[in-house]
């Protein structure tokens, strides 16, 4: 089983999850990531959240073989990974996912792999199919330099509140 700390491996990925609109988003494209990854395929995972407010689901919701769980308003997520840890590492090999230190020893302390937020995504990354470049394909043609600086001047007006309709 896979034990990932939910928002600590959204936290060390920043350029990936900083424009999406709000945690949920975040929450649902990490989940799709990790169904992706050919790595995890019929692997057991289960992704832990902070549930700190009212309203998060109090029991486990499942998207295939990944389960997301939520902490208790009283609780924090580090405290229930623990608690899995302890509960499963006897009866299954354990992997968790976290950069926090204190999850990591427990882990380490209960024998279980342990991997950084950093280590998941360049795995992740590293399975991201590469789509080969057809110079014969009109959309993969070179810009002229005019082409270029026609877009440069085109982003600068954009991203200078300039917009043109």
């Amino acid at each position: 089983m896979i034990i990932i700390d939910g928002y600590n491996v959204i936290m060390a990925a920043p350029d990936i999850f900083s424009r999406m609109p709000d945690l949920g988003a975040q929450r649902d494209h990490l989940v799709k990531l990790l169904q992706s990854y050919p790595g995890f395929r019929g692997k057991k995972i289960m992704v832990i959240f902070d549930g700190g407010q009212t309203g998060f689901p109090q029991h486990p919701a499942s998207f295939g073989k990944i389960k997301i769980m939520y902490s208790r308003p009283e609780e924090e997520a580090d405290d229930v990974i623990k608690r899995i840890i302890r509960e499963n590492a006897a009866r299954q090999s354990l992997t968790v996912v976290s950069s926090d230190r204190s999850i990591r020893n427990s882990a380490e302390d209960h024998a279980a792999g342990v991997m950084t937020a950093s280590q998941l995504w360049k795995l992740l990354r590293s399975s991201s199919p590469k789509r080969k470049i057809d110079r014969d394909h009109p959309q993969d043609r070179e810009l002229s330099d005019k082409e270029v600086n026609d877009w440069l001047r085109l982003f600068q007006k954009n991203t200078s509140g300039n917009h043109e309709d």
